[in-house]
C-alpha cells in the first residue's frame, strides 16, 4: 500500500496541470468508490448476519440437545428452557423467527434457499426426536429415555444439520470472499486515484477512521455478546447436578462448574489452568488414564460412553467417579479437548458392596443352617427353601420349589396348619409341632416356628418357617413317658404289696405272737402263784413283766405296720387318729378338720394317702420346728383333698427335691409320682420363714362300694 501511495502522489503531480479535470474526476471516482464501498459493506454485513444466524441455529439446537440430556438425567424441568427456546425459533413453520430470518437473508440465492428447506426439515426432525425422548422420560423414566439417546438417530440428524449449515456457511464464506475481493479492488482503485490526487487524502483518512470506529463498535458489541453467552453458559453449568469439566488437548483444566468444585474440594481458581491428571488422578492409575486421554485426543480411540475412575480431593480423600466423555473440536474440525460430565458414586459403591457382603453373609447363614428354612406364599406353595429343609424331608431343593405344603403334611395335621396360617394373616407368629411326610413316605415330627411376611403396605404375602426334626426327641419322650408310667405302676404296686405285707405281718403278730405271749404270761402268773420259794416267785414275776412289755411292744408294732383303724374305719378316721398320735408323741399342737362328706377310696389310694400324710407329719416333726399343725380333709364329686399346714421354718421345695434321697422311703418325690400315677397330684408350697402348706389330691372311687370309706 505505501508503494501504491507513492504512485498516487506521482499521479497527483502529473494531474496538477489538469486540476479541474482531476478534481472532477476525483469527485466522480470518490463518489463511485464511496457508493461501492457502502454496497460492499452492506453485502459483508449481510454475509456476516447469515453466518451469525447459522451459528445461532446450530447453537440453539445443540443447547436444546444438551438441555434434553440434562433433563433426562436429572428430571428437572428448568433444563428444558433451551429446548423450548429452540422449539419457538424453529417449529413455527414460515412464522418461525429464526427460519424466517434465514430465508429472508438468503432469498436472493436459490442454492441457499434449497439448503434452507433441508435445514428446516432436519431441525424439525431433531426437535421432534428431542420431544419424543422428553416424553419417554416423563412417561417411562430415565432408563428408557437414555436408551433412546444411546441410539445414533439423533446424532445422524445433527450431523446432517451440521453438514447443511457447513455448506451454507461455506457458500456465504465464498460470497464473502468474492465481495471482499471486489471491495479490495475498488479500494485499490480509490487509493490509486487518491494517490494521484493529494487533496483526496484527508477524505480517505476520514473514511478510514470512520470505518475503524465502526469496526471497533462491532467488535465491542460482539465481545459483549460473547460475555453474556459465556455468563449464561456458566449459569447452566453451575446449576447442573453433575460435575462438568473441560480439559484441553494439553491436559489442562479450562472450565469446571460449581458441582465439580464441591466434589473435589477445590476453589474454581485453584483448578483452572492446572494439569488435570497431575492434580486429580491417583499416582497408581495416572499413567494409564493419561495414556487413554492422549489416544483420545489423537483420534486413535473413540470416546467411551461410561467409565469409572478414582479421583483425589484436595484433602487427599479418594473418591470413585463415573465419567461420560465427549470430544470438543475447533472451527477447523480439529480435536481441541474433551467435555467431561462426572458424578461421585463412592457412597453408592460402598452401599452396593455392603449390601452384597450382607447378602452373601445371610445367604451363607441360611444355606449352612442345620434347621430347615423355607418361605411359602399365602396359598401354601413353597417359594424358597434352604438345603437343610430339603435334606430333612429327603428332597432336593429344586424339587420342593412350587410344591404345595398339602403334599407334605399329614392329612390330620393340615387343618391345624391352615388354622395357624389364618393367625399369621392377622400378623401373629406361632410355634407348634406338626407331622410331615418325607419323600420316602415316612411321617416325621417337626417343630415349626412360623412368622408372617408382609409388604410395605402391611399386606400378608407369605410365611417364613423354620423346621426342626424332633422325631428322635418325640420317640425318646414317648419312651420316657412309658418308662415313667411303668415306674409309677411299679411304685404303686410296691405300695400295695407293702401294705398287704404290713397287714399280713400285723395279723401274724396279733394272731400268733401276741396270743402266745399272752398265754405265756398267764402260765407264768399261775406258776408264780403256786411257787413255794420267794426267789422263784420274784423271778417268775420279773419274767411275767417282761412278757407283758413284749405284748405291748408287739401290739405297738402291729399298729404301726398296719393300723387297724385304716382298714376297719377308713382313711378319715385313720387320719384323725394319726393327727392325735402325732400331737401326743411330739408335743406339737395338732388340729384335725373334716367336711363330713362321704369319701369312697380305692384300697391303693387309701393306703397311699395315709402313708403320704404319715410322711408329711414326720417331716413336720423332724424339720419344721412348728408350734401348730392342721390337717384338713375335704371332698367333692370326684376328688379328695388333704391339706397339711404348719407354722414352721419353711423351706424351698425345689432345693429339697434336688437333695432328697430317693432311697430312704416315702419321700416327697415318691408322693408326687405315685399320686400322679393314681390320677392325683401333690402340691407343696413353702418359703423360708413362712411355714409349709402341702396339698394331696386323689380321685374318689366312682362305682358303688361298701366298706369303711362308704360307711363314713
Amino acid at each position: 500500500m505505501p508503494a501504491r501511495g507513492k504512485k498516487t502522489e506521482r499521479l497527483a503531480y502529473i494531474g496538477l496541470g489538469t486540476a479541474l479535470a482531476a478534481l472532477l474526476l476525483v469527485a466522480a471516482v470518490s463518489y463511485w468508490s464511496i457508493f461501492g464501498l457502502r454496497e460492499d459493506f452492506l453485502w459483508v454485513s449481510h454475509t456476516q448476519e447469515v453466518l451469525r444466524h447459522l451459528a445461532g441455529a446450530l447453537g440453539h439446537l445443540a443447547d436444546a440437545e444438551a438441555g434434553q440430556r440434562a433433563y433426562v438425567i436429572t428430571g428437572q424441568e428448568r433444563y428444558l428452557e433451551p429446548y423450548h427456546l429452540a422449539e419457538s425459533l424453529f417449529m413455527g413453520g414460515k412464522t418461525a423467527p429464526h427460519i424466517a430470518a434465514l430465508r429472508e437473508l438468503t432469498k436472493d440465492n436459490p442454492a441457499q434457499q434449497e439448503r434452507m428447506g433441508t435445514l428446516e426439515r432436519l431441525s424439525r426432525e431433531r426437535l421432534a426426536g428431542l420431544a419424543k425422548t422428553i416424553a419417554l422420560r416423563r412417561e417411562k423414566g430415565p432408563e428408557v429415555a437414555q436408551a433412546r439417546i444411546l441410539t445414533d438417530v439423533g446424532k445422524r440428524i445433527m450431523d446432517d444439520i451440521r453438514r447443511v449449515i457447513a455448506e451454507m456457511s461455506e457458500e456465504e464464506q465464498r460470497l464473502l470472499r468474492r465481495r471482499q475481493s471486489q471491495q479490495a479492488a475498488r479500494m485499490r482503485f480509490v487509493f490509486i486515484v487518491m494517490g494521484a490526487v493529494l487533496l483526496m487524502i484527508p477524505l480517505i483518512s476520514a473514511f478510514v477512521i470512520w470505518e475503524i470506529k465502526r469496526d471497533v463498535t462491532r467488535r465491542k458489541q460482539a465481545e459483549e455478546h460473547m460475555r453474556r453467552e459465556k455468563d449464561r453458559a456458566e449459569r447452566y453449568l453451575n446449576i447442573a447436578g453433575v460435575m462438568l469439566v473441560t480439559v484441553d488437548i494439553d491436559e489442562n483444566i479450562t472450565l469446571i462448574n460449581k458441582k465439580g468444585c464441591e466434589i473435589l474440594g477445590y476453589g474454581k481458581g485453584e483448578l483452572i489452568g492446572r494439569n488435570c491428571f497431575d492434580t486429580l488422578v491417583p499416582q497408581r492409575v495416572r499413567d494409564e488414564v493419561r495414556g487413554v486421554f492422549r489416544r483420545l485426543m489423537a483420534g486413535d480411540v473413540a470416546p467411551v460412553e461410561y467409565h469409572e475412575n478414582p479421583l483425589l480431593r484436595k484433602d487427599g480423600e479418594e473418591r470413585i467417579i463415573s465419567f461420560h466423555n465427549a470430544i470438543i473440536k475447533d472451527a477447523r474440525g480439529q480435536i481441541s479437548g474433551a467435555l467431561v460430565s462426572a458424578e461421585d458414586i463412592t457412597d453408592r459403591k460402598l452401599a452396593d458392596e455392603a449390601l452384597r457382603e450382607s447378602e452373601e453373609k445371610y445367604r451363607t447363614l441360611v444355606e449352612t443352617a442345620q434347621e430347615g428354612l423355607g418361605i411359602v406364599d399365602p396359598d401354601e406353595n413353597i417359594l424358597f427353601c434352604n438345603r437343610a429343609y430339603g435334606r430333612l424331608l429327603g428332597y432336593e431343593t429344586e424339587e420342593l420349589i412350587g410344591l404345595n405344603l398339602q403334599h407334605l403334611t399329614v392329612p390330620e395335621e393340615f387343618a391345624k396348619y391352615r388354622e395357624q396360617t389364618q393367625k399369621r394373616k392377622g400378623g401373629e407368629a406361632s410355634q407348634y409341632e406338626t407331622v410331615l411326610y418325607t419323600k420316602a413316605g415316612d411321617a416325621k415330627s417337626f417343630s415349626l416356628s412360623a412368622s408372617p411376611l408382609c409388604d410395605d403396605a402391611g399386606t400378608f404375602i407369605g410365611t417364613l418357617g423354620l423346621i426342626t426334626d424332633i422325631t428322635d426327641r418325640k420317640r425318646a419322650e414317648e419312651e420316657r413317658r412309658t418308662y415313667q408310667q411303668q415306674l409309677r405302676a411299679l411304685a404303686s404296686g410296691l405300695v400295695r404289696t407293702e401294705a398287704e405285707e404290713r397287714r399280713r405281718l400285723g395279723a401274724f403278730l396279733h394272731d400268733v405272737i401276741a396270743q402266745k405271749l399272752a398265754l405265756a404270761k398267764i402260765r407264768l402268773d399261775e406258776l408264780g402263784d403256786s411257787a413255794a420259794s420267794t426267789d422263784l416267785t420274784d423271778g417268775l414275776a420279773e419274767v411275767s413283766r417282761l412278757v407283758s412289755e413284749a405284748v405291748r411292744d408287739s401290739r405297738s408294732v402291729m399298729v404301726d405296720l398296719s393300723p387297724p383303724v385304716l382298714y376297719e374305719l377308713g382313711f378319715v378316721a385313720a387320719a384323725e387318729w394319726l393327727t392325735e398320735k402325732f400331737e401326743f408323741e411330739h408335743g406339737v399342737a395338732a388340729e384335725f378338720a373334716d367336711d363330713g362328706r362321704p369319701k369312697t377310696l380305692a384300697d391303693d389310694v387309701r393306703t397311699v394317702l395315709f402313708r403320704s400324710l404319715q410322711e408329711l407329719l414326720v417331716n413336720v416333726a423332724r424339720h419344721a420346728k412348728a408350734r401348730h399343725v392342721k390337717v384338713a380333709i375335704a371332698g367333692d364329686t370326684s376328688n379328695i383333698r388333704v391339706v397339711v399346714q404348719d407354722d414352721g421354718v419353711g423351706f424351698k421345695p425345689d432345693e429339697v427335691h434336688v437333695r432328697e434321697d430317693l432311697s430312704r422311703g416315702f419321700g416327697l418325690f415318691n408322693i408326687r409320682e405315685i399320686l400322679d400315677y393314681l390320677g392325683g397330684r401333690a402340691d407343696i408350697r413353702s418359703e423360708p420363714g413362712c411355714g409349709t402348706r402341702a396339698t394331696l389330691i386323689a380321685p374318689l372311687q366312682r362305682e358303688a362300694a361298701t366298706g369303711p370309706e362308704t360307711a363314713q
